[in-house]
């Protein structure tokens, strides 16, 4: 697939802001074609783990569903994604798909580059291999006084070895095994920081080579096909356009911070981006973007909206 010149839609797939809105999650429910998608998720899921499931039963019963089940609500997730990005696209052009951490594995299925049974088997092995890494956490970054990280703060950061993915101006995360993480959060009062974990794993960074090194031997069993449209990766900064760039940006995603401002500014700035479609199911990063006083000119269309 050739780079697009400009890219005035993008296709925008999030990370794990859903998680914290379940709300906006179950609201997808009453649809015919998500509960479609979820049964067949289920009969894939069954297969591997040799039981009985129903992710639509899943979601229906449990308010905090990441709580009381994790691994099953990241295979949810993407389910979703998936199914509303199908019918999002019967009626609505895009030109490009913007994947955003966990958001990258629905952004294949949809162009093309892994089948969603091959999706269903990527999340349920990671679910197996992530308990070899050590204990750690994901956190949220914010200033005490929620006003917008100063650079001074976000070298401190840097400087002590913190693997950060910033998601707006006063957002950021960053992650590490248990104690690199508890460490910080006490040297980060005198930095006027407040740093939260919110994911009982260190997602984008080195904390989590042993199971990328394990996922890269189980990966040969999944097929990796040349996108059918453009994808952009916010961890390379790039269009990945070989099998072997979404290969390495497949493994890469766990152990590598999401540069996510810094793909906004290139889309914007370099490939004209003006319209994004949030595939969702939450729009906290939608939100976010839509803060910012850069990014004034441009349209978030979200996909509840147009679906409804």
């Amino acid at each position: 697939m050739p780079t697009p010149p400009s890219a005035n839609v993008a296709l925008l797939f999030p990370g794990l802001d859903a998680l914290f809105n379940t709300n906006n999650l179950k609201q997808w429910l009453g649809y015919t074609f998500i509960k479609k998608k979820l049964d067949f998720a289920s009969q894939c899921l069954s297969h591997l783990s040799g039981k009985k499931e129903d992710l639509f039963q899943f979601v229906t019963d449990h308010r905090r569903i990441h709580i009381v089940d994790f691994d099953r609500t990241l295979i949810v997730l993407t389910t979703l994604q998936v199914a509303i990005a199908e019918r999002i696209q019967m009626d609505h052009h895009w030109d490009i798909a913007q994947g955003c951490s966990h958001g990258d594995l629905a952004r294949n299925v949809i162009c093309g580059v892994t089948s969603f049974e091959d999706a269903i088997d990527i999340l349920w092995s990671f679910s197996q291999l992530r308990h070899i890494c050590p204990e750690g956490y994901t956190a949220n970054v914010r200033t005490s006084k929620g006003t917008p990280l100063t650079q001074e703060q976000l070298s401190w950061l840097n400087n002590e070895g913190a693997p950060i993915s910033q998601w707006s101006d006063r957002h950021a995360t960053i992650a590490g095994n248990k104690s690199f993480i508890e460490a910080i959060r006490e040297k980060s009062k005198l930095y006027d920081l407040k740093i939260k974990p919110v994911l009982p794993y260190p997602v984008h960074s080195s904390a989590m080579e042993p199971m990328q090194k394990e996922m890269a031997l189980l990966a040969l069993k999944w097929r990796v096909s040349t996108p059918k449209k453009p994808i952009f990766s916010s961890i390379f900064l790039k269009y990945l356009e070989s099998t072997e760039e979404l290969f390495i940006e497949g493994l890469a995603n766990s152990v590598m911070p999401i540069r996510w401002m810094e793909t906004l500014s290139h889309l914007h700035n370099h490939q004209r981006v003006d319209r994004f479609i949030n595939i969702g199911p939450a729009n906290t990063l939608t939100g976010w973007l839509l803060d910012s006083p850069e990014y004034r000119n441009v349209k978030v269309l979200e996909s509840w909206d147009l679906v409804s």
